[in-house]
C-alpha cells in the first residue's frame, strides 16, 4: 500500500458511511408510506402475514450497525493517519497533508489556504508522501 492509498482510506470510509446514511434515510422514508397489514378474517397459509414495514426496520437495523462499525473503523484510522502525519518533520508538509487527507480539501482550496500555486502544492504533496511511514498492518493489505 502506498502512502497516498493509506492516507486516502479515511475519505473512502467517510463516503461509504454517507452512502449508508442516505440508504437508511431512504428506508425510513419508505417505511412511512407502507400500509399496515390487513385484518381481514380470511386465512391463507401461502400469504405472508408479517407486517410490511418490518422489512424496512430490518434493513435500517442492519445498515445502522454497519454505519456504527464503519465509524469505529474511521476513528481508529484517522488517529493512525494523524499520528503518521505528525511524524513528518517539515511543518508545511504536515499542514498540507492535514488539509488534504484529514480535512479533504481540494488542491485549489489548499493552494489558496497556504498562499501557494497549485503546482507547488502538488509537488509538496509528492515530497510529503515520501516522508509518511505507513503502519505495519497496512503494508499487508
Amino acid at each position: 500500500m502506498t502512502a497516498e492509498e493509506f492516507l486516502s482510506r479515511a475519505e473512502k470510509i467517510e463516503k461509504r458511511i454517507n452512502l449508508n446514511l442516505r440508504e437508511i434515510e431512504r428506508w425510513r422514508e419508505l417505511s412511512y408510506h407502507i400500509s399496515g397489514c390487513s385484518l381481514e378474517p380470511k386465512y391463507n397459509s401461502n400469504r405472508n402475514t408479517e407486517a410490511p414495514f418490518t422489512k424496512c426496520i430490518d434493513e435500517i437495523t442492519v445498515l445502522e450497525q454497519k454505519v456504527s462499525d464503519e465509524i469505529k473503523e474511521l476513528i481508529t484510522l484517522k488517529a493512525e493517519i494523524i499520528f503518521a502525519i505528525h511524524n513528518v518533520e517539515e511543518l508545511h508538509y504536515r499542514e498540507l497533508l492535514e488539509l488534504r487527507y484529514i480535512d479533504c480539501l481540494t488542491w485549489k482550496q489548499i493552494a489558496e489556504k497556504l498562499n501557494a500555486a497549485e503546482k507547488t502544492i502538488r509537488n509538496w504533496n509528492k515530497n510529503a508522501l515520501k516522508k509518511i511511514i505507513i503502519p505495519e498492518k497496512y503494508n499487508e493489505i
